[in-house]
């Protein structure tokens, strides 16, 4: 039956090539590599039982800066897509325009007068300009409720940045699945070292890996484009 690693290894072909997908492939298979020096020491009949244990847990001291590496990736390629995200903002109406101005009461006050239901529906298909008109509205006067207002923005979004909002949600897919191997990578660590809980692990890892700066710089590096 087929596990963790490779339900991981089978998301690994359909992501778009990148960081992200390069460090996925880099966890899983420092995973394999922990998998199969785990079960030699295990074999290895020159060991006692302490001497296998030690020789466990120095693997994955050994190993330890994986296991930063990929926590790290995958909380900066989160922090650059929401920057990219940010960055997409639905482009404001012209409040100083009179004309907006009053096309603006009038969409709100159509908007306003209609049922939940057929809000959605009309918010599914509306104009730059007619959401535009909504949002720069108080909520008391457009009234959208907080779901509608991000229906409201993420229609705005994808008429102005055409195609944008579905690259960045392939790229939140892709970054899902750093965050899974991320974790099945500790899990293997935390297991190989036969350490009783995540915080047991946390302070192996930390006392393994006291200066993760290189890391960092190396990290941040990689994952700018992610914020493009």
């Amino acid at each position: 039956m087929p596990g963790i690693k490779d339900f991981v290894r089978g998301r690994i072909a359909p992501m778009a090539d990148g960081f992200v997908k390069a460090a996925v492939t880099r966890a899983m298979n420092k995973y394999e590599e922990l998998e199969r020096e785990a079960s030699a020491v295990a074999r290895d009949e020159n060991r006692s039982p302490i001497g296998k244990r030690k020789g466990l847990e120095d693997l994955v001291r050994k190993n330890a800066h994986e296991v930063v590496r990929i926590r790290k990736a995958t909380e900066s390629a989160k922090a650059r897509l929401a920057e990219r995200i940010a960055k997409l903002q639905p482009p404001s109406a012209d409040k100083t325009d009179a004309f907006a101005a009053a096309t603006c009461i009038k969409v709100c006050e159509l908007f306003h007068a209609m049922s939940r239901g057929q809000r959605k529906v009309t918010l599914s298909t509306a104009s730059l300009s007619y959401t535009q008109a909504l949002l720069a509205a108080p909520v008391e006067l457009s009234g959208l409720d907080p779901e509608l207002r991000e229906m409201a923005v993420t229609r705005a979004i994808d008429l102005a940045h055409p195609g944008k909002l579905a690259e960045i949600e392939r790229v939140r897919e892709d970054i899902q699945m750093l965050d899974v191997a991320a974790r099945v990578l500790a899990d293997m660590a935390r297991d190989v070292a036969q350490l009783p809980n995540n915080r047991a692990l946390d302070e192996l890892i930390s006392s393994a890996v006291t200066d993760t700066r290189h890391i960092d710089a190396d990290i941040e590096h990689q994952t700018a484009s992610l914020a493009a």
